[in-house]
């Protein structure tokens, strides 16, 4: 599990790192303005990294409170 946390938040920082040339790309790619690319691009950072957190949170029930409903798994965060 740590290493799959690793994994997502290092995908977070390389989108982090590079956001204006990912969104710079994605503008010319399909010639959308740069306010749009740019919060596509924060957005899938925050993804990665609200990723790494469920995933921290499944490995640590003790921060989490854990409820099953409908047959599917819901993880409350701190």
């Amino acid at each position: 599990m740590q290493e799959r946390q690793d994994y997502l938040q290092r995908l977070a920082d390389a989108i982090d790192a590079h956001a204006d040339e990912l969104a710079d790309a994605m503008s010319v790619e399909y010639g959308a303005i740069a306010a749009f690319t740019s919060s596509v691009v924060n957005a899938s950072r925050d993804w990665y990294r609200q990723a790494k957190d469920v995933s921290d949170a499944q490995r640590s029930p003790s921060r989490s409170t854990r409820h099953r409903s409908g047959g599917s798994r819901s993880v409350s965060p701190p």
